[in-house]
């Protein structure tokens, strides 16, 4: 059954479709697994690091412009602060809503 096509359709023609399937073959396993292994290894001893460094500063800092702000010491912004916030997660509340102006003394 052929189909129609209005003036807008192209022409149908065959296609060859090719498929390229990456096929990997080790005749020594342990040079796979040597390197598997590392691999496990590193990424648990980065683990292990984070967590300890997390425990250490007794909890996580993020690297964004409202942690920097909390962390430093300014008498100016202090009173938006409470006295505890030294930048840790999660992002108080009220400071959600502040919204800073940044002026050149001269």
């Amino acid at each position: 059954m052929k189909r129609s096509k209005n003036s807008t359709q192209a022409d149908l023609i065959p296609i060859t479709v090719f498929r390229f399937v990456n096929i990997y073959r080790y005749d020594d396993q342990t040079e796979l697994s040597l390197a598997y292994g590392l691999a496990l290894l590193g990424t648990l001893l980065c683990a292990i690091e984070g967590w300890h460094a997390t425990w250490a500063n007794k909890g996580s800092y993020r690297n964004t412009f409202s942690t920097f702000i909390r962390s430093i010491d300014n008498d100016e912004l202090r009173p938006l602060l409470g006295s505890e916030d030294d930048g840790r997660d999660p992002l108080p509340e009220q400071l959600g809503r502040v919204e800073l102006t940044m002026h050149r003394s001269r």
